[in-house]
């Protein structure tokens, strides 16, 4: 989520405007490896982004927040506002 704004000098910017969201960890069942290779599978996404998707869906979120334009579509398609 931070690399970008890493990448441009924006760290800062970045970490004003998560400060301003409500975030809750979300704890990854035992079932998350299968779970995470099957997305993984489905979408051809890294790890990271699919952990990212199987949060939201266990968390039963209705969107995420992500700096990554291809990650939202593929989170918006899967029904993540």
């Amino acid at each position: 989520m931070l690399v970008g704004p890493g990448r441009t000098d924006r760290l800062a910017v970045a970490a004003t405007a998560l400060a301003t969201l409500v975030l809750d960890d979300v704890a990854l069942g035992t079932d998350a490896p299968a779970r995470l290779a099957a997305l993984r599978a489905r979408t051809n996404f890294k790890l990271p982004d699919c952990c990212v998707l199987l949060a939201a869906e266990d968390a039963a979120a209705t969107q995420i927040a992500t700096f990554d334009d291809r990650l939202a579509r593929a989170a918006a398609g899967l029904g993540f506002g």
